[in-house]
């Protein structure tokens, strides 16, 4: 039987990264905010996990329009994101509720 632990590595690793490890940020691998979103709803559904008060906008970037990328800073430059970790992601599994980092 595996540990809740290793159910959410496994999860991530499928999701997103055979690369991903308890040590990993998630968001080093997802980086914009409709990505998360998805990759949230089907992380909560699986682990039957209460939303809460998450707020994708602390940790992950808005999609920008193309012609955006040639006239503005990038905005990961001008505005640091919070991390959000694989460890961290494991404890909100255990307790079945989203707590910020």
């Amino acid at each position: 039987m595996m540990t809740i632990e290793n159910q959410v590595i496994d999860f991530f690793k499928r999701k997103i990264s055979k690369k991903i490890d308890k040590n990993s940020y998630i968001t080093d691998y997802c980086k914009n905010e409709d990505d998360a979103y998805y990759l949230f709803l089907e992380f909560f559904s699986e682990f039957n996990i209460e939303q809460g008060n998450l707020n994708l906008d602390k940790y992950f970037y808005k999609k920008k329009p193309f012609y955006l990328f040639y006239f503005k800073k990038n905005e990961e430059e001008i505005n640091k994101k919070k991390s959000i970790s694989i460890k961290h992601l494991i404890e909100v599994a255990i307790s079945k509720r989203w707590f910020d980092t």
